[in-house]
């Protein structure tokens, strides 16, 4: 909504008294404008002077000790390219006409329709009249991170079983899109990973965080397995001698790994794949399971439950 232009001051000529009335009239219909303060009711649009107040911050003072307009909402944008409509990231929450605010990244948010509106948070949307869309079934929200169910691994996994000849923790649970998870083995879209100390099963989850997600959200994930004795690389952290930094446990079966090499994918792949993560490893029959998510913080601990909850152990037969 492209914001009218207003008066710059009062006429300089002759002035008579002004039609209070009619002028407060006029300047509703000019903050509507600039500022796009509106709420939702059954018969269209009013202006509510409490929005920005509602949502919880306040507007900036102007310098004449007057408070000064914030825009709280704007009209979506559509991409030159493809057509696309989309909100801002100064204005992520999308309303759309089923009554629902999606935040940034939700999985229920409606594909190839353009939102009626873009609220600068969802704390907006709300008082303008929108109900917080729910969520899809077995999805948990962290941090502005949302955590789907999938099945996108399953047959990979029992190849990689096969392979190995030995189980794999296969990832039930991944951020979502979970198409920005993929293997991360030595072959082409392969998820086993061989090298003469290392051999095993690995899947990593590298999606961008969201528009308006917490600033140190790094939702980065690695799912490995390997058999216990040739699990060096794979479900380990970085040795003293690679980077000068030590293991911290930080409960049963939970470790902060230091940082070290940089873990890349592929046929001449390297580094550490748990590095600078927060890993959970558990063995069963002599093979050796691991999630871990990069950071230190509660967010990445959260992460790391839902994802090693949703694990599920594929065997080949």
């Amino acid at each position: 909504m492209q914001p009218a232009d207003t008066p710059g001051g009062w006429d300089a000529g002759r002035q008579r008294r002004p039609r209070w009335p009619l002028l407060g009239v006029v300047m509703v219909l000019l903050t509507v404008a600039a500022a796009g303060w509106v709420v939702r009711d059954g018969s269209g649009l009013r202006v509510d002077a409490d929005l920005a107040d509602e949502a919880g911050d306040g507007r900036e003072d102007s310098g004449d000790g007057s408070r000064g307009v914030e825009i709280v909402a704007r009209a979506p944008l559509r991409a030159v390219n493809s057509g696309r409509w989309f909100c801002s990231p100064d204005f992520p929450v999308a309303a759309h006409e089923d009554g629902h605010a999606y935040p940034p990244g939700h999985p229920a948010a409606p594909r190839g329709r353009a939102p009626t509106t873009c609220y600068r948070d969802l704390r907006v949307a709300i008082a303008a009249g929108y109900a917080e869309a729910p969520l899809p079934a077995g999805t948990t929200q962290v941090g502005g991170v949302y955590l789907v169910r999938t099945d996108r691994f399953r047959a990979r996994c029992w190849q990689a079983a096969r392979q190995l000849g030995h189980p794999v923790g296969c990832p039930g649970v991944l951020p979502f899109p979970v198409t920005e998870a993929q293997c991360a083995g030595t072959g082409v879209a392969s998820c086993v990973y061989r090298r003469p100390s290392t051999v095993g099963f690995i899947v990593v989850s590298t999606p961008a965080r969201p528009p308006g997600a917490c600033v140190d959200c790094e939702p980065y994930i690695a799912v490995t397995t390997a058999r216990r004795g040739r699990a060096r690389i794979l479900s380990g952290c970085p040795p003293v001698a690679v980077y000068a930094g030590r293991a911290q446990r930080l409960g049963n079966d939970v470790v902060a790994c230091p940082d070290g090499p940089p873990w890349v994918s592929g046929r001449g792949g390297g580094g550490y794949p748990h590095q600078g993560h927060t890993m959970h490893r558990w063995i069963r029959d002599g093979v050796v399971f691991a999630v871990s998510v990069d950071g230190e913080d509660p967010f990445a601990r959260a992460v790391l439950r839902a994802v090693v909850n949703g694990v599920r152990a594929v065997a080949a037969g």
